[in-house]
């Protein structure tokens, strides 16, 4: 199956990714690192 190259920029399955939410940058929250010494 093809994927639409103009909507997910050649990405077919970008949807099935598990990424927390401010690693797409559309979080409202502070901007925290995620990673680190804490």
């Amino acid at each position: 199956q093809e994927c639409p190259n103009d909507v997910y920029n050649g990405e077919c399955h970008v949807n099935m990714l598990r990424k927390m939410q401010a690693s797409f940058s559309w979080d409202w929250g502070p901007a925290f690192p995620s990673v680190g010494i804490w």
